[in-house]
């Protein structure tokens, strides 16, 4: 009894070694049926404890973004591919290149030029599939995943001033949209003199947190996708306050 249980707990977690064969042989046949004249290759199979599926992942040698997943069941029989949104859709072209960029506007807040306290800070290329276009969650500079190319390289640089989005928390003891008009300021020149592109910024700026990891005080200054091109020194506080004052009122319909 105990060594029926041992192994049903081995199988919940790790999966059973016969569904996996199975999985990959009929992968096997599923990729010769649908990618007749591809040199797609499985690379790996698992097992996926969270979902209870099997998996083999499929890769094309040489490439950075032709691989998909296949799944299937205990039984080794095939339910589904990511190769739609994967490949076909770009999704894993603008993953490198997002990760190229995160990695980039890390660097930047980790070498601690940036002379602000933030615990939160990165940054995302905005990709959108066109499908969803019009969207409300979609800004206009949104790059479209079907426009990238596969394996293509990218100017980091250039794909963050198109569409590189900054996400910043900023603690200080002066919580004002006059002090959030230094920060940005501060931002960009420290950007600028790191190479490092964005489109627009989201900003927050609250109280220091004290030991217990609690604000100090509740005041907070925001902006959500504030424009690189509206940071400069003259009516800069005019612009943020506008822009606090429609993050307020975002906030309240959300809330509705």
């Amino acid at each position: 009894m105990v060594g029926a249980v041992c192994i049903w707990f081995l199988i919940a977690f790790f999966g059973n070694p016969v569904s996996e064969f199975l999985l990959k042989q009929n992968a096997k046949e599923y990729l010769a049926e649908n990618w007749p004249d591809s040199e797609y290759i499985i690379e790996s199979v698992g097992y996926d404890f969270k979902t209870s599926n099997y998996y083999a992942e499929v890769s094309l040698p040489g490439s950075m973004d032709n691989n998909f997943t296949i799944y299937g069941g205990f039984n080794g029989k095939i339910s589904f591919d990511t190769y739609e949104d994967s490949v076909v859709k770009r999704r894993n072209t603008a993953g490198r290149i997002g990760d190229e960029y995160r990695e980039t506007v890390d660097k930047v807040f980790d070498g601690g030029t940036f002379g602000y306290t933030s615990d939160i800070s990165f940054g995302d290329i905005e990709f959108a599939d066109s499908d969803y276009a019009e969207d409300e969650s979609v800004p206009d500079y949104a790059i479209y995943t079907e426009t990238l190319i596969p394996d293509a390289e990218y100017d980091v640089y250039d794909m963050g001033r198109k569409a590189g989005c900054l996400t910043v928390y900023v603690y200080d003891d002066d919580v004002s949209v006059e002090k959030l008009a230094e920060v940005l300021l501060e931002l960009k020149v420290v950007m600028d003199n790191e190479h490092v592109g964005f489109r627009a910024v989201n900003c927050v700026l609250e109280h220091p947190k004290g030991e217990n990891g609690v604000q100090s005080a509740s005041e907070r200054v925001e902006v959500i996708r504030f424009a690189y091109d509206d940071i400069y020194e003259n009516g800069l506080p005019e612009r943020v306050s506008k822009a606090y004052n429609s993050a307020k009122e975002y906030y309240a319909q959300q809330s509705k």
